[in-house]
């Protein structure tokens, strides 16, 4: 094993990167994780709610040194992962993804919609600022991904509001800019 070491109160430790390879399948995608002379309770799998799986482990090699490792992983988009589970036999840490049916499946969207305004547009009887609102709850609702009980926490919703906010704030500038250099005949 090559890896860092690191001295804390005489025991050294020795950090690793375990070989890792997908098994994928048309129900599952399967992640297996070799771990020779580890032992089940020496593991710990946990995924997060941003569908981030954490895998480590730590194991005596001798009195004063330890082998420890730690693994992030994206889960994929297509999993269920209400249904994610971990066994662990013969020196092989098997981590099992079960699939979503491709009917719940929600396509990623790489880069959302960006809706612009237009001066063709014909909004009577609104203002730039209400043209601009308009605009941008457009633009949020068509680029919020719609995903099973995924919850979206506050930090993101406050981020998200300070940026929608601000967009409005340089779209508003940017319409009042154009309507105070139209010209009228």
């Amino acid at each position: 094993m090559s890896g860092k070491l690191e001295a804390t109160n005489q025991i050294k430790y020795e950090e690793f990167e375990p070989f890792c390879r997908w098994q994928r399948e048309e129900a599952r995608d399967t992640l297996i994780i070799d771990l020779p002379d580890f032992k089940k309770e020496q593991l710990r799998v946990h995924i997060n709610n941003r569908g981030i799986l954490k895998i480590s482990g730590e194991r005596s090699v001798d009195a004063t040194k330890r082998a420890k490792f730690y693994k992030e992983v994206v889960v994929p988009k297509n999993c269920n992962t209400n249904g994610i589970q971990a066994k662990f036999a013969s020196n092989h840490l098997h981590i099992i993804m079960p699939k979503l049916p491709a009917d719940q499946v929600v396509p990623e969207q790489n880069k959302p919609q960006q809706q612009q305004l237009d001066a063709s547009d014909n909004h009577q009887n609104t203002t730039p600022t209400q043209q601009l609102g308009s605009k941008i709850k457009e633009a949020i609702q068509s680029s919020t991904p719609k995903r099973g009980k995924e919850l979206i926490s506050s930090k993101a919703v406050v981020n998200g509001g300070m940026v929608m906010i601000l967009m409005a704030a340089i779209l508003a500038f940017v319409a009042y800019m154009y309507k105070s250099t139209i010209v009228e005949d």
